[in-house]
């Protein structure tokens, strides 16, 4: 009978959920506060955050995330940041939840134009059995797109359009079975456009266009008007390295620089 004071959990008890619960990763993490980065203020919030003790370990590892996302996003800037750091995570601006009593799991993170300003963290990957779509349009996100993105299998809408981001388009991509949209289109991207997007049966529209990609459209993605429901396939390919035979719409590249 009685409430039990809250167990007030240590520095390191929290840092082992965190690696334990990224059986595959090698977290950044340091189990004492001597230094600052997304990560390390993530853990030291969840940490200063009590009672603890009515998190379960599976809320704890949700609330590292979302924080470390915080962090490494410039949320102090963000035009909206309501709710954010609040008891319950389904609340804080631009998340949804199925069930707002029972905040485990996150479906879609939808933050359009709010001043995200940093490195999409890998971390994000953690809601592989939840997300169902990724909304980030036009926000000042830089860095590559991490290949942990093949892990949110339930994705059916990616928006990173309106970016900075470089680098490849991960091969991993491909493994997101139920993706319908993927619209990745005005950001910095450079290199081949991966087969592996062929894989997408359920895609309905691809979105490549002002990139700076160097490539023949595959034809894996090409036969996807025909195999899958892809209905929309938008690139660079006029005046550009991008030879694409099969794009719904085409785009003049102003710029070649391959």
């Amino acid at each position: 009978g009685g409430n039990t004071n809250p167990i007030l959990i240590t520095i390191s008890e929290l840092h082992d959920i965190i690696v334990n619960a990224f059986p595959n990763s090698d977290i950044p993490l340091e189990n004492n506060a001597t230094f600052s980065s997304p990560r390390q203020d993530a853990l030291q919030w969840v940490l200063e955050n009590p009672p603890t003790s009515t998190y379960n370990e599976r809320r704890l590892v949700q609330r590292w995330v979302l924080a470390t996302f915080f962090y490494s996003m410039s949320g102090d800037s963000w035009n909206n940041s309501s709710g954010w750091f609040s008891d319950n995570e389904c609340l804080w601006a631009g998340l949804s939840c199925d069930d707002t009593e029972n905040p485990n799991g996150i479906t879609s993170i939808s933050m359009e134009g709010n001043l995200l300003d940093g490195t999409l963290p890998p971390e994000i990957s953690w809601f592989n059995e939840s997300l169902l779509s990724l909304q980030l349009k036009n926000n000042n996100i830089k860095g590559t797109i991490p290949t942990e993105i093949g892990q949110l299998t339930k994705l059916r809408g990616i928006n990173l359009t309106l970016n900075s981001i470089t680098g490849p388009i991960p091969t991993e991509t491909g493994l997101l079975e139920n993706l319908e949209f993927l619209r990745i289109d005005q950001n910095t991207l450079t290199g081949e456009i991966p087969s592996e997007l062929g894989l997408l049966q359920n895609v309905v529209l691809i979105n490549i266009r002002t990139n700076k990609l160097c490539a023949t459209m595959p034809q894996d993605i090409c036969d996807l008007f025909s195999t899958g429901v892809l209905e929309d396939l938008q690139s660079d390919c006029i005046d550009s390295k991008v030879k694409c035979a099969c794009c719904t719409r085409c785009w003049v590249e102003r710029n070649p620089f391959c």
